[in-house]
């Protein structure tokens, strides 16, 4: 029985002119084998002229078993004196072995690499125990390739080797193949469904590997389900050296393992862990951090943050003077009213304090000063001996700087409206509600709102500036989540222009954590009146709002 061959095999010879690309019929009528194929089963490529390498390669080939592609050897003849050479195993778009075991048993591993200098160093072969038989050139593509498995038969009679395919896959990178092995670190891994064989070209016969995969071992399928999310985040500070100590309850994740956290600060990415702890030691004193942590599993998939905990090294968010002979010092934690209310344990440059008092859910100290404090002037306050109720500990002694400035007069319109999540102004100004329809409104008569007032709210407050004098003034503003200023150059509100922002988050009164918050130098007339607004979504945890300024001078 005649063997179906190819008819139109491609090969294409590089010679000392260039190249040529040639056709053959492997398998062409007898009336055409004379001059065509030699007795021995040759057939010829052409005559060429080669100065040093020669290559041949085959371009077009086929396995099909009604049309078999045969390049089992390449033979060169000199002409000059009819010497020959016979290349033997010519390397074709595929990989082959004899130095492996001769058989595959079930269970077994036979792994071929493409640059074994670069799979050892990120597998170990030896340390793994991994059966690595060969390499392999050339490359798989991303986007899909295909890959066949043969087995080599046994020598036919005048050498022919026949290969039987044994299973073929042409993979793809889109539905409805996996999507995941597209050359970020996960492979495509052969599997059975309920147990049964199934063909190796379905694309349901195959799925994703964990991260990296297991060459020459028992294949591990992705694990999309993320672990549980971290519970009871807390904090315990010490000084000197500042350091928040993080600790966590471990997530679980019974799919794989929790590979390691990740340590957000502020909403962003602060550190890695593999172990429920972390030590933040980049902090400074009197600033409050917000902290929240995820847990990532063996192949990368996050579980949600956990909740928001706000930490701070002890200390004075903010103060206020509200008139000569009191100063308002607000803590970022409650204190232990047994020292805080000593009046000894606090001193105001040149000043005589007669009084501390709490208040504020032992957040705020007001001291009373004997001698009335001068405006415009600045004052050194010392706290000393004072402790908190969590048991963090405060810089002692603890220096805070005050400044004594005339304080505005009237009332402005604060404006809020709750129910509405995120952090961004457009949150609010998105809103059906806004501007029109406010959950409700008063008119405090200081430029602040309240502080830790709510969650998933957004504020405006609107009014008029009336300058007292003429000249620069500057403005502020601070708040907890984003917040926008806006100036008129006249009473009109139409022509307000945005003057200062916090684009995150700041505490209380914290007036220097972004150059956004400060304004330029804006001249103003005094006797006439300014059209003044601002703007404030909050979402979670700690809020506030607050704007100030500064005179001329």
């Amino acid at each position: 029985m005649r063997r179906n061959l190819d008819g139109q095999a491609r090969y294409t010879i590089t010679h000392a002119f260039g190249s040529t690309e040639v056709i053959r019929d492997q398998g062409p009528p007898d009336s055409q084998l004379p001059g065509y194929m030699d007795p021995e089963g040759w057939v010829s490529l052409g005559t060429y002229t080669f100065s040093g390498s020669a290559q041949v390669v085959l371009t077009r080939g086929s396995d099909n078993a009604d049309n078999w592609t045969i390049a089992d050897k390449v033979k060169f003849i000199r002409l000059s004196d009819n010497a020959t050479t016979v290349v033997d195993n010519p390397v074709l778009n595929s990989w082959s072995t004899s130095n492996a075991q001769p058989l595959l048993g079930p269970n077994q591993y036979a792994v071929i690499v493409r640059n074994y200098a670069a799979f050892d160093f990120r597998y170990n072969v030896a340390a793994n125990n991994i059966p690595v038989v060969g390499t392999y050139t050339g490359s798989l593509s991303n986007a899909g390739e295909k890959v066949e498995l043969l087995r080599r038969g046994d020598a036919e009679p005048g050498g022919y080797i026949p290969y039987y395919r044994i299973d073929h896959v042409t993979y793809g990178d889109s539905n409805p193949w996996p999507t995941e092995p597209d050359g970020d670190g996960f492979a495509l891994v052969r599997r059975r469904i309920g147990g049964n064989v199934t063909y190796g070209n379905d694309p349901q016969s195959w799925a994703v590997s964990n991260l990296y995969g297991t060459p020459g071992a028992t294949n591990l399928e992705i694990d999309r389900t993320p672990p549980t999310v971290p519970q009871n985040l807390s904090v315990q500070i010490t000084l000197n050296p500042n350091v928040f100590a993080l600790s966590w309850s471990p997530s679980q994740d019974p799919q794989s393992h929790v590979a390691y956290y990740t340590v957000s600060r502020d909403g962003e990415l602060l550190a890695a862990t593999t172990s429920p702890s972390y030590n933040d030691t980049a902090v400074v004193p009197a600033r409050v951090y917000r902290y929240t942590v995820a847990a990532v599993n063996r192949d990368g998939f996050s579980s949600a943050q956990s909740a928001v905990l706000e930490a701070a090294v002890p200390g004075v968010s903010s103060y206020a003077v509200p008139d000569a002979n009191h100063i308002d010092l607000i803590f970022t934690e409650a204190l232990h009213a047994a020292t805080a209310s000593v009046k000894e344990n606090y001193t105001v440059s040149n000043r005589t304090v007669v009084g501390a008092a709490l208040s504020q859910g032992n957040r705020k100290v007001t001291l009373t000063i004997a001698e009335p404090l001068q405006m415009g002037s600045s004052y050194l306050v010392t706290i000393s001996g004072v402790t908190t109720l969590s048991g963090n500990q405060m810089p002692n002694p603890l220096l805070v700087n005050v400044f004594y400035e005339p304080q505005g007069s009237g009332s402005i319109l604060r404006e809020y409206w709750t129910g509405i999540g995120g952090t961004s102004i457009t949150d609010l100004t998105s809103n059906a509600n806004f501007p029109n329809n406010p959950t409700g409104f008063d008119f405090p008569t200081s430029f602040e709102g309240p502080v830790d007032w709510a969650d998933n709210y957004g504020t405006r407050f609107r009014g008029y500036v009336h300058p007292p004098v003429s000249g620069s003034y500057v403005f502020w503003i601070s708040s907890d989540d984003n917040s926008v200023l806006y100036l008129s150059s006249d009473s009109n509100p139409a022509n307000k222009v945005q003057i200062a922002s916090v684009p995150g988050w700041t505490s209380s009164r914290q007036w220097d954590r972004y150059p956004e918050q400060q304004s330029a130098p804006i001249v103003l007339q005094a006797g006439q009146r300014y059209y003044i607004e601002a703007l404030q979504k909050e979402g979670g945890g700690g809020d506030n709002i607050a704007v100030r300024w500064q005179l001329p001078g």
